[in-house]
This record gives structure tokens, sequence and C-alpha cells, in this order.
């Protein structure tokens, strides 16, 4: 690991044990310990900017749900730890099984929008999977796995050479041969480094670092976006959606919403839908998001901001597809299931029958389907936020 008689390296990667379940912890220590001589081997000791240090997180307050600890809960512990020694990366080894979203089990989590990687030893021993034990086969597989992702957070791309430490990682059995890594990729990952591992912090003016940090890195963050996919992320927000609906629902048979129709201009529309989407926007970031995080000296640093405005904009975005969502979904009923008759008759001050009626209707309706659908289902915001972290970088 690092030699305290040699000069500080640039760029640091911070690896922390955590350890939530109840076996040895001093066989977890030696295991993850032994991995990382080989982790050394083929990536720190040919990158003389690059060190490794390690440390033990012993006691996270973290509990279990869905069949594994929340992935969401150690990247919130991982961006304090990373803001407050100040390191590149931080790679996060625990012994539990981390919540998968799309597979029936994940091996590791690289977010490289926070440069934080999640890796769990849980299913590499082969005695997990009723075989004799064998820890050097699992301490090989702990380091072709680190490695793997720690060239996630590098940007490396899938390798097609099922023997390369790149190639995708289709079950744990595939890691026993994975034992490749190729000069390309270091002199990858050597290019990649100084613009991956840049992470800015500061101590005042954190509305102006903030823009600042906005501005530069904002490809990263729209990519962050795009990989999360607003569009998709509605059909994961099924509480949002059933919340919204009901009130919608319930609205649109009052014959008081078509006397706003009839009479709101489309200025009055307009501010209210504006409103609600501030409001709505407002109510599921702050119900589960990562605020920009500062060390105890006051830094505030560059990976949490990114990973803020990500988030931000992935939740706008997602509710802007689902007013889309709703708003057609009324104009349809408006236009077509409601009798013209009672559309006429319906309302207090005048008929609510023209083409311009029916937009400021489903507008307005839609508008207060996303301001009840975020106050309803704020929980949905967890799907939102692992998209933006995680997404495909799934392992």
């Amino acid at each position: 690991m690092d030699d305290p008689s040699m000069p500080a390296a640039r760029y640091r990667v911070g690896v922390m044990r955590a350890q939530l379940g109840e076996g040895d912890p001093q066989g977890f220590t030696e295991l993850v310990d032994g991995a990382l001589k080989r982790f050394s081997r083929d990536i720190a000791d040919q990158l003389p900017d690059l060190s490794v240090e390690t440390s033990t997180f012993s006691t996270p307050h973290l509990v279990p749900e869905g069949g594994g600890y929340n992935a969401l809960d150690f990247v919130q512990l991982g961006l304090g730890e990373k803001a407050e020694r100040g390191l590149s990366f931080l790679i996060i080894v625990t012994d539990v099984d981390l919540s998968p979203s799309k597979t029936s089990y994940t091996l590791a989590l690289p977010s490289r929008i926070t440069n934080i990687a999640l890796v769990t030893t849980r299913r590499l021993n082969p005695d997990f999977w009723g075989e004799t034990r064998d820890t050097d086969r699992a301490r090989e597989r702990l380091s072709t796995v680190l490695i793997h992702a720690f060239g996630h957070l590098l940007n490396l791309n899938h390798s097609d050479e099922p023997n390369n430490v790149m190639a995708p990682i289709k079950g744990v059995e595939t890691l026993d041969r994975m034992t490749e890594f190729t000069s390309e990729q270091l002199s990858e990952i050597r290019e990649t480094l100084p613009r991956e591992a840049f992470d800015q912090s500061t101590r005042s003016s954190k509305f102006g670092f903030a823009a600042a940090t906005i501005g530069r890195r904002l490809p990263s963050i729209l990519h962050a976006v795009w990989r999360a996919n607003p569009i998709k992320l509605v059909g994961r927000m099924p509480t949002m959606l059933a919340t919204a609906f009901s009130v919608i629902a319930l609205l649109l048979f009052g014959a008081e919403i078509w006397d706003y129709a009839a009479m709101a201009s489309t200025a009055q529309v307009t501010g209210l839908t504006l409103i609600s989407f501030a409001i709505g926007t407002f109510v599921l970031y702050r119900a589960f998001s990562f605020a920009p995080v500062s060390a105890r000296d006051g830094r505030t640093m560059e990976s949490t901001i990114v990973t803020s405005a990500a988030t931000l904009i992935t939740l706008f975005l997602t509710l802007l597809v689902m007013f889309a969502l709703f708003a057609g979904l009324m104009f349809f009923f408006a236009a077509t299931i409601f009798p013209e008759p009672l559309m006429e008759s319906w309302p207090t001050v005048e008929d609510a029958s023209s083409l311009g009626d029916h937009l400021r209707l489903s507008a307005f309706l839609a508008g207060l389907g996303v301001l009840s659908g975020s106050l309803g289902g704020s929980a949905d915001s967890r799907s939102v936020v692992r998209r933006v972290l995680f997404m495909s970088d799934e392992i």
C-alpha cells in the first residue's frame, strides 16, 4: 500500500472495509487486504500518481430491506467519508448482499458520477453455493471485482475477451477466468485518470462554486440524466402514478373544475403548472436525495454538487414526462368521453366545450396530478436516485 517515505500521490483511492454481517472480522480484513495485493500490482503500482489506502468502518447504522442492503445508504455514507478524507475514489467493500434492481443479486455497483463503487464479498466464496470453502478463490474473485469496478469508475469499456478482467460478469463463476489485464487498458486508465479523478472542493463562496461546477461538469450531469432515462422512470414510480391519477379522476368529475377551465386564462394555468412543478420537484428532492456533503473543515466537494444537480434535473424531467402523460390522458377524456351537452350545461358560468377549454382543463389537472403525486409518492424517488447513480453499471 502506501509508503510513508514516498512523496504523496496525486490521486488517492480509498478502500473502506464495512462489515455488517456476523462473520469473522479478521477473516474479512484478510480477504480484502489479500485481494488488494493484486489490485495494487496490476494498477496502483503501475501508476506513480495513484495510491491505495484502506480504512475500516466497523459499525455503520444500516438496515437491510428487500433482500439486501440499500446501495444508496452506502453511497450516502461514502460521500461523507470521501469528502472528509479528500479521496479521488472510494471503494466500499462489504460482506452483505446489496439490494439489486434488475437481477437476482449483484456483486458490485460502481457510480461514476460520485466516484464511489460498492463491492460485496457475500457470494464470492464457493461455500455460499454449497461447494467446498476456498478462501484463495474468493480472494482472487474479489480482486477481479475490485479491478472491474474501478475500471468502470474510469470509464473503461467491457472487453469482448472472456478472460479479460473487464469482460461482462455474467455470474460468480465467470470471475475465475477473468485474469488478464492488458497494457492497452492500463494506458487508457493512465490517460483518463486525471479527468475522472478531478474533484475540487471549497470552504467559501459555495453558491459560486456550485454554479461553476455545474457549468464545468454539465456534460457529465447531462450524461447521468440521459442514462437515468426519465421516460422509463415514470413506470418505476407506481405510488406517484396511482396517487396522481386518483386525485385527477376525482377532480375531473367536479363542475368547479370545468368552471375554472372556462374562465381561467392561459397565463393563470401556466403559472399554476409551474408552481406545481417547483413544489413537486422540491418535495421529491428533499424526500430522498444527496445534499452537498461538507467535510468537518467546511469543504464542499464537487462530486456531491454534480450528484445533486443530476438528481434534481432528472426529477424535474420525470415530472415533466408525468405531466405530459396525464395532460394527454385528460385531453382524451375531455374530448371523447364527456358528452358535449354535459360540458355545455355543467359549468355554472359558461360552457367549456371549446378546444382551448379542453387544453386548459388538461393542463390544470395534470399540474395538480404532478403536485399530488409528488406529495403522496415521495418514496418512489429512491428509484430515481438509484438510476441516476448506477443505472446500467450494475455488475
